[in-house]
């Protein structure tokens, strides 16, 4: 399924300032993109800013689990978000670029033939080069970020942590 075609999510306004932090609102499209920025295959992000969000509000990246319904892994965290106050971001690992659990779980550090990956093809390597380009786009100065997987997406976090373990995560 094309990314265009996944029902929309929610956007970003930078609106006014609280205690020198801007206020982030989600009113408008566009409610997700493609990064595209590294040197592998695009993933899709979907985010939402909970109201009251700043530009310093915890950030939360969330790999969905085995059937990759980014839509329905994103739409279960909204809830926790707005009560816990943090930015959501689930990551869209569409099953045409990642097929298999090497692709994705595994973080594509090996082809499904058995051929190591170059490390910046990995799909850890697009993780924090996503962040830093989410943080860009929409003026964010959280430094860190959680992160949180279920089912292949938890295998995917594991090992992210083993293979990237300078990575900015809280």
């Amino acid at each position: 399924m094309s990314f265009l075609k996944i029902a929309p999510i929610l956007l970003l306004t930078l609106t006014s300032k609280a205690e020198g932090q801007k206020l982030l609102n989600q009113t408008s499209f566009p409610w997700g993109y493609t990064f595209k920025e590294w040197k592998g295959p695009p993933v899709d992000v979907l985010f939402y800013f909970p109201p009251g969000a700043t530009d310093k509000t915890p950030v939360l990246i969330v790999m969905p689990g085995v059937e990759r319904d980014v839509q329905l892994y994103h739409s279960t965290w909204i809830k926790l978000s707005k009560e816990k106050l943090f930015i959501l971001l689930t990551l869209g690992i569409r099953k045409k670029y990642f097929p298999d659990e090497y692709s994705y779980s595994a973080g594509r550090v090996v082809s499904s033939e058995g051929y190591a990956m170059h490390e910046d093809q990995w799909l850890f390597s697009a993780v924090e080069p996503m962040f830093k380009n989410f943080k860009k786009k929409h003026k964010i100065k959280t430094e860190k970020f959680h992160i949180f997987g279920s089912g292949p997406g938890a295998g995917f976090v594991h090992r992210y942590l083993l293979f990237k373990p300078n990575s900015p995560v809280s």
